[in-house]
């Protein structure tokens, strides 16, 4: 294999593997990395906000429908601490690769998978 067609591999896996790890890390309502993530009686993570919102209007989890309420909920700091190691290896990849910024949401294409949207400058794409 040549050095070109592994450095294709090794891109595509690792594209495939932080979008899979995106997936799993979005709030289900806002679509973003949460911040400061809240924990529900059911095991899912939302953004604090977006779980504020679900206490105050009494809405179940949109992941499974379970009742929630704010007693029951939990900060965890912990996911926050992988949220941020997350958020470090796209910048670590950005700067890798040349890029200026990376994006990550959800819900942006027809089968509402996860979307790693980068650009790059444009000295690094055409040498000025």
């Amino acid at each position: 294999m040549t050095l070109d067609a592994c450095l294709e591999t090794a891109k595509t896996t690792l594209t495939t593997s932080l979008d899979a790890l995106g997936q799993h890390l979005c709030c289900a309502v806002c679509l973003s990395l949460p911040k400061k993530p809240t924990k529900l009686a059911c095991s899912h993570y939302f953004c604090a906000a977006c779980a504020k919102t679900l206490f105050d209007r009494k809405q179940p989890c949109p992941t499974c429908r379970a009742p929630c309420t704010k007693r029951e909920s939990r900060k965890d700091e912990r996911f926050e601490k992988i949220v941020s190691a997350y958020t470090n290896v796209l910048a670590a990849v950005a700067s890798v690769t040349g890029c200026s910024n990376m994006l990550v949401t959800r819900g942006a294409s027809t089968t509402n998978a996860t979307m790693i949207a980068y650009n790059a400058d444009s000295e690094t794409l055409y040498g000025r």
